[in-house]
C-alpha cells in the first residue's frame, strides 16, 4: 500500500513539467499549484491515520486517489486538446477562447 502511494506521488511530481521559460509571476503560480497538488492529498491521507478505523479510510483514500489520477490522465490523453499555453496536447477543453 505504501509503495503505491509513493509511486503516485513521484509520478504526479514529474508529470507535466513546463518546457518554456516562465515569468516570475507565472513561476510563483506554478510552484504554488505544485505545492498544493501534493499537500492537499498528503493532508487527506494524514487525516486517515488520525481517525483510526481499522485503516478502512486509508484504503478508501488510496483507491480513490489512484482511480482519480488514472481517469484524469486517460481523459487528457484521449481528448487530445491543446493546452492554453501551447505546451502540449494533454488538456481538458475548457470552453475559453
Amino acid at each position: 500500500m505504501k509503495k503505491i502511494i509513493i509511486l503516485l506521488i513521484i509520478f504526479s511530481s514529474f508529470y507535466g513539467r513546463a518546457q518554456q521559460p516562465l515569468t516570475a509571476n507565472e513561476q510563483f503560480h506554478k510552484t504554488s499549484g505544485d505545492v498544493l497538488v501534493g499537500t492537499l492529498p498528503a493532508l487527506a491521507l494524514g487525516s486517515t491515520f488520525i481517525w483510526k478505523d481499522g485503516q478502512k479510510g486509508t484504503l478508501q483514500f488510496s483507491k480513490t486517489l489512484a482511480s482519480t489520477i488514472a481517469v484524469t490522465y486517460a481523459l487528457k490523453l484521449a481528448i487530445n486538446k491543446e493546452r492554453p499555453n501551447g505546451e502540449n496536447f494533454n488538456s481538458f477543453p475548457s470552453g475559453h477562447l
